[in-house]
């Protein structure tokens, strides 16, 4: 009978130990848990307050005035539908940065073409001044010195506009004042001054207007552009490559092509003209300035006569 009790003592002991570590080993993986949730919870604070505080900073005041946030504001205090908001607005600043960015590398690029092209007539002007000084030392005819020396203030801008176009005995005047600054050099550059002797091209005393629509175009600079453009080049910086530049539909520029028009650059001018209020002479030296078409010398007669530059 001792034994008996002897063995139930035991058996309760037993029990009870096991249940006090039991009860130990609960509340260490309680402790464990807890442990683990508030390291996760502060991990969330954290990366909250700095994407929080990233978000206020790039919002003007202003824009956190009005939603009640202040200078000492606390981040995890603001509502989430504050949070998203800032971020659509930072998103959509991004977006408008991005496409200003890409504006301003369209008009450096401008900027750098129209750069070439006056380095270019600068070019020309110089080796025209040197070309008529050496005729100047070597000639002893006065009047043929009279001419040249009336040919290089043309070029450099002094009195050019006091000469008549029609007047039959200054017209070599302007001949040579061309020649001067074009110098010859090929085939093209000759055939290009035949064509502005043919049209009379004398710069007007007061340039146009560069907004000037090309409906209202100076008609002997329209007929001076077709004709140059009407000219098929193996470069193919002709009426096509303008007419894809233009944006037009490319099977119609293909069509044309078979038909062989006399004037295809016609064709493309007004198609560009119809229902287009951008179709400025502005607009037609852009593309003709563009590095895709290098038109220098009629780049320089609508210089000549429109505010382009």
């Amino acid at each position: 009978m001792s034994t008996k009790i002897k063995n139930k003592k035991d058996s309760v002991k037993k029990l009870r130990a096991n249940s006090s570590s039991s009860s130990t080993v609960g509340k260490d993986q309680q402790n464990r848990a807890s442990t683990e949730l508030k390291l996760e919870r502060d991990l969330y604070a954290t990366k909250l307050t700095r994407l929080g505080t990233l978000l206020m900073s790039q919002m003007k005041k202003q824009w956190r005035l009005t939603r009640g946030i202040g200078d000492n504001f606390d981040v995890l205090k603001l509502s989430g539908d504050v949070l998203v908001e800032a971020l659509k607005e930072m998103m959509t600043k991004k977006y408008e940065n991005e496409l200003s960015h890409e504006c301003h590398l369209v008009n450096l690029e401008r900027r750098v073409s129209q750069l070439s092209y006056a380095l270019n007539k600068l070019t020309l002007k110089c080796a025209a001044y040197k070309n008529g000084l050496s005729d100047i030392v070597c000639s002893d005819n006065l009047t043929y010195i009279k001419d040249k020396i009336m040919t290089l203030q043309i070029i450099a801008g002094e009195n050019y506009h006091q000469i008549d176009a029609n007047n039959p005995c200054l017209n070599p005047r302007v001949e040579f004042a061309i020649e001067g600054v074009t110098t010859r050099v090929d085939d093209h550059a000759e055939r290009i001054l035949e064509n502005q002797q043919k049209l009379n091209l004398i710069p007007p005393c007061e340039k146009m207007k560069g907004s000037t629509h090309m409906r209202d175009i100076q008609q002997d600079v329209k007929i001076f552009l077709m004709k140059e453009l009407n000219i098929t080049r193996s470069s193919g910086n002709d009426w096509r490559l303008l007419a894809q530049l233009m944006g037009l539909d490319c099977k119609l520029i293909d069509d044309w092509s078979k038909m062989e028009l006399s004037n295809p650059s016609g064709h493309v001018m007004n198609e560009w003209m119809k229902d287009n209020n951008d179709a400025t002479v502005q607009a037609l030296f852009s593309f003709l300035i563009s590095p895709v078409m290098r038109c220098t010398a009629l780049c320089r007669v609508l210089s000549d006569f429109y505010e382009v530059l």
